[in-house]
């Protein structure tokens, strides 16, 4: 669910390193990482105005291929690099670009387009 309360919208951009560690084992609060991504580009789609960007950073395991994120009819990813935090653990700095108005299905369950 959407954090309430917010009360904006149109955003130029969303800059945030999600505190994906400090979740896990939070007992009743805690969310798999799938998750936390859906519920970070549902808020990204429907906050940010066309054109604004979502900026984060996503750890993946060292031996881990390119992250696999929901796909989403408004959010095209443009930039993905990939960075060295220890021998076994990597991180993604994800830039998203809203190109078009979010639809129900995408504030619902984003998903993300590549871009071409």
């Amino acid at each position: 669910e959407l954090p309430a309360g917010l009360g904006l919208r149109d955003f130029d951009a969303i800059v945030t390193d999600p505190p994906y560690g400090i979740m896990e084992g939070a007992g009743e609060l805690y969310q798999p990482l799938p998750a936390r991504c859906a519920m970070l580009l549902r808020l990204a789609a429907a906050r940010l105005r066309v054109g604004g960007r979502l900026v984060f950073l996503l750890p993946v395991p060292a031996e881990c291929a390119a992250p696999a994120l929901p796909p989403s009819d408004c959010l095209v990813l443009e930039s993905a690099s990939r960075h060295a935090v220890s021998a076994r653990m990597h991180r993604y700095l994800l830039t998203l670009r809203k190109a078009r108005e979010a639809s129900a299905a995408d504030v619902g369950e984003a998903r993300v387009l590549e871009a071409a």
